[in-house]
């Protein structure tokens, strides 16, 4: 709050912040931030709220998560899941592969394998999309 207070004096207008939530959510939990309460009261202008948002690639690896336990329904109702990228990747073999950025062990990680961002990025690369188009 003393930086937000700090850039606000000097003139910058605060409206939201991004978290990286190390720490175990430290800071969501002192502002009492949750799914339900994204905003906190904006200390130098009590008249507004400062939104709270997670980091990207926080952000890419729920999003990819979700996608091999769950699957995804897109906006037109079209249901998606790991199985599409497996069928991709049984396809693409030989010298020149449409998926060279997707491993299969992508597609299985366990634990902390979950947090490295890498993976979360191959599976929603362009060239992912791309070789799932074909």
């Amino acid at each position: 709050l003393e930086i937000i207070n700090s850039a606000q004096l000097c003139g910058v207008r605060v409206c939201a912040i991004v978290s990286d939530l190390g720490g175990c959510g430290t800071l969501w939990k002192q502002l009492n931030i949750s799914t339900d309460n994204t905003v906190f009261p904006n200390p130098t202008y009590s008249d507004t709220n400062i939104w709270v948002f997670a980091d990207m690639p926080h952000y890419l690896k729920l999003l990819r998560n979700h996608f091999l336990d769950e699957g995804l329904v897109l906006k037109d109702g079209t249901e998606i899941d790991v199985h599409i990228l497996n069928e991709v990747l049984a396809k693409d073999t030989g010298e020149i592969r449409l998926c060279f950025k997707l491993d299969p062990s992508f597609l299985t990680l366990k634990g902390n394998d979950r947090q490295r961002v890498m993976p979360a990025k191959a599976v929603f690369s362009r060239t992912t999309a791309k070789a799932v188009e074909v």
